[in-house]
């Protein structure tokens, strides 16, 4: 009778991290092409502190890896690719947002200036609340 060959935890821990790697350090495929459910590898992560190590080290070659192609793009002089990279390393200067700061206190507000508090009027809710409440 042919022996089954069975992977130990060990093999399957190697044989996920080249998966890993093969994605781009993305889990759902190399989960997927491992047979792999998420509980292990999470449970395998949080456990085994070499096994979380080498994870990161995937990650990290990744995230250098998609980089090296943003560069790649910049220097063809795809203008996305600059504006994607201006936006993320000089985000105050390249932000789609505007951010406005409100500071109140008492009834003074400062939006950039001040409205004195005979330029605000306050509306009362307190009819309109009662009406609500009795629905």
């Amino acid at each position: 009778m042919p022996k089954i060959h069975k992977e130990t935890i060990k093999d399957q821990k190697t044989i996920f991290l080249k998966a890993l790697a093969k994605s781009l350090g993305i889990l759902t495929p190399a989960l997927s092409d491992c047979h792999l459910a998420y509980a292990t590898y999470k449970k395998w992560f949080t456990t085994d502190k070499k096994f979380r190590d080498e994870c990161l080290v995937i990650d990290g070659m990744s995230c250098d890896y998609v980089e090296s192609q943003l560069y790649k793009l910049i220097s063809e002089g795809n203008v996305t690719a600059v504006i994607f990279f201006l936006k993320c390393r000089r985000h105050q200067k390249w932000n789609d947002r505007n951010v406005i700061d409100i500071n109140v206190t008492n009834t003074s507000f400062q939006i950039g200036g001040t409205i004195e508090s005979e330029d605000v009027k306050f509306i009362d809710v307190s009819e309109d609340q009662k009406l609500i409440d009795n629905e």
